[in-house]
């Protein structure tokens, strides 16, 4: 076989003589090249494919691995997150069994007080009570029900609260106004020895109306203010001997006469139970003791009532 090869322009071509047999191991040679490139492509291509799924198969046991733990991390935190509501449905169950408490504490203080809480609670518009029953321990206390138990129990405190309020300040009021009334006896230690009304009159011998209530003892016994006021007399007067005037403020007035020694000053201010002046016979007195009186809007009432 001959093959002529043509060169570059200029050149000139030369001729290849092949053989039969040389032609044939040629071709031999190339299709054996192709066969094992072939099998080496297929080779390459197969160990690529086979990396490829291992990689695969390991990237979602990662993956998978990887869900298993957020899903447990999550379970726990869900646990924990249940924990600290139950204790705080725990701790909600005794401020509301506390609240409970406060109510019947007012309860009994408006009892105490002659208080009408009925009537308390209307001046409470627009916070009624609305409380709530007990906890159920069996079941868990979700956070929409934990929310709203928190809310009523606010309303019932913010309720207990102002009708503690109130009830505190008309109970102050109620114990303030009571300072200035007029209660109790004027000595500690002595007797009754005159009382309110018609009577003989010691020293006339006539028949008189004796304005107060006398009580008699031991020349110098304290004689005390029956009420908290401001002293308006202290000195003589006609009749009274020394005399002890104390007004008290709300239409109330007291006179203790024929003391031996006032202890107080006009101006003065003095409380229940203090000792204003010393037992005497000054003025109109056949022997040691008080003469008590007590006016509400200048009349004379019977102090009997009021020594308590």
């Amino acid at each position: 076989m001959n093959i002529i090869v043509i060169g570059r322009r200029g050149q000139r071509p030369y001729r290849l003589d092949i053989t039969l047999k040389q032609a044939g191991w040629a071709a031999m040679m190339a299709m054996g090249s192709l066969f094992l490139g072939a099998i080496s492509l297929g080779y390459w291509l197969g160990e690529s494919q086979g990396n490829s799924e291992t990689d695969t198969l390991a990237t979602i046991a990662s993956l998978k691995e990887s869900i298993d733990r957020q899903k447990a991390q999550l379970v726990e935190k869900e646990a924990q997150h249940q924990q600290a509501l139950d204790a705080l449905a725990r701790e909600l169950g005794r401020l509301q069994a506390r609240s409970v408490r406060m109510d019947e504490l007012a309860l009994r203080l408006a009892d105490a007080a002659d208080f009408d809480l009925t009537d308390l609670n209307r001046e409470l518009a627009g916070t009624p009570g609305t409380g709530s029953g007990p906890l159920e321990a069996a079941k868990p206390l979700a956070v929409d029900e934990f929310r709203q138990y928190v809310a009523e129990l606010g309303q019932r405190l913010q309720r207990q609260e102002e009708q503690l309020s109130i009830l505190g300040t008309r109970m102050q009021a109620e114990l303030r106004d009571a300072q200035f009334v007029p209660h109790g006896r004027p000595v500690q230690s002595g007797w009754l020895s005159s009382l309110y009304g018609k009577r003989v009159d010691p020293i006339s011998g006539k028949t008189a109306r004796h304005g107060g209530l006398d009580f008699s003892g031991h020349m110098g016994t304290s004689v005390q203010a029956v009420a908290d006021g401001v002293v308006i007399w202290s000195g003589p007067r006609y009749g009274y001997g020394n005399l002890v005037e104390i007004d008290h403020g709300n239409g109330y007035v007291t006179r203790y006469a024929h003391n031996r020694k006032n202890l107080v000053k006009v101006g003065e201010r003095v409380r229940r139970g203090q000792p204003i002046a010393e037992m005497g016979k000054s003025g109109r007195a056949t022997g040691p003791h008080v003469h008590f009186e007590i006016l509400f809007n200048n009349r004379r009432l019977n102090p009997r009532p009021f020594l308590g």
